[in-house]
């Protein structure tokens, strides 16, 4: 209504009428800016799923401690670090055995991580 009153004479037809305010430009920009920012970290973002626990080392035997219901998470293949010692669990047995390519502990407890999954955002938006 308000649009129509202002054309309604031919005097004044050269004037401009404004299609969108300043709070839509800036409403826009925050968008877009908020779709850059997501699609930067989900390039450089990394998703870790690990598994945190204690392990035993007694005459050179290393016993994993974990969750029994974590149990099928575990693979081989997967990397583990004990006390910033980097390895790979290399196989594990029918009754639950895990047996690690680290082989250098000195006697007594430490903790662990596996690392179960890593998920990188962007491959997984790319594959979906």
């Amino acid at each position: 209504m308000k649009v129509r009153k202002r054309i309604s004479t031919p005097e004044k037809l050269n004037e401009h009428l404004q299609a969108t305010s300043p709070i839509t430009w800036i409403l826009l920009g925050v968008i877009i800016l908020c779709l850059v920012g997501f699609f930067v970290w989900a390039m450089v973002a990394n998703i870790t799923y690990k598994l945190e626990g204690s392990v035993s080392v007694v005459d050179g035997v290393i016993s994993i401690n974990y969750d029994e219901n974590k149990k099928e998470e575990i693979k081989p293949n997967q990397k583990i670090i004990i006390n910033d010692i980097e390895g790979e669990i290399t196989n594990i047995s029918e009754d639950g055995v895990i047996i690690i390519s680290i082989d250098d502990l000195a006697d007594g407890n430490y903790q662990y991580v596996i690392i179960l999954k890593e998920i990188h955002p962007i491959e997984y938006l790319i594959d979906k």
